[in-house]
């Protein structure tokens, strides 16, 4: 998937047409690695359905009390195959699909192509530099699985980065020909908060879904200030 998306915005690598750097993450199920659940745009591969537990080779390739203690919903329990096997059981209404399991033993798949899609999140930010860090929302539910190009997942990325790309310049255009109190031309509401976010949510309105996007998204700072060597900053001891 990483593939197909970059492949999709590959050009906007090659330009500047964005009003500042955007934060692009993926990650596989629902531990969330990569801080995709502050990210401007977020990828989350979403499983539906709980793993399959492979007892013929799970004694073997797999320590079960680690299995079991890797459960954050105690769903997991050690158990034995009428041949007198170890193995482990699921208790499928405790399990959250999350995939712990799957990272401590191999024997317990849990990717399916038909139960598993692709969550779409917007508007996080890592950083606390003007505002403070916030937390993506959810702006597509579910997106087909469709390996190995992701076409519907590409689509729809690039829909949110276009319309991103539109935010500055619509801004820039409606701030010409501002005049301030003393009479200066005045490009205020280009930064204006409220202005940008507005416009961008707006916009994405009408492009996807009815759930805005955060303000961090149009405003987030393209770079961050560095301290100089040597500085006294008590924050920095």
């Amino acid at each position: 998937m990483v593939k197909a998306v970059m492949d999709e915005l590959f050009e906007y690598f090659q330009s500047m047409t964005l009003p500042a750097q955007v934060r692009v993450s993926m990650a596989c199920c629902l531990n969330m690695c990569g801080a995709v659940h502050c990210s401007d745009i977020a990828l989350l591969g979403y499983h539906r359905k709980p793993p399959l537990v492979d007892s013929e080779v799970l004694e073997n390739v797999c320590e079960i009390p680690l299995v079991i203690a890797a459960c954050p919903t105690a769903a997991i329990s050690p158990s034995k195959t009428e041949e007198g096997k170890k193995t482990v059981k699921i208790k499928e209404e405790r399990c959250m699909f999350c995939g712990n399991c799957y990272t401590m033993c191999m024997a317990l798949p849990l990717s399916d192509k038909e139960g598993d899609c692709v969550t779409v999140m917007a508007g996080g930010k890592v950083s606390n530099r003007i505002s403070p860090p916030k937390f993506s929302k959810v702006v597509i539910p579910a997106l087909p699985n469709n390996f190995p190009r992701f076409p519907e997942v590409c689509r729809d990325v690039r829909k949110i980065i276009e319309a991103y790309a539109r935010t500055l310049t619509s801004t820039s255009e409606s701030a010409i020909g501002l005049k301030g109190s003393d009479g200066r031309s005045s490009l205020r509401s280009v930064t204006s908060p409220s202005a940008s976010t507005s416009l961008m949510t707006t916009d994405w309105l009408t492009i996807r879904t009815e759930l805005p996007l955060s303000s961090s998204l149009p405003m987030r700072p393209g770079r961050f200030p560095r301290r100089r060597v040597g500085s006294t900053d008590r924050r920095s001891l």
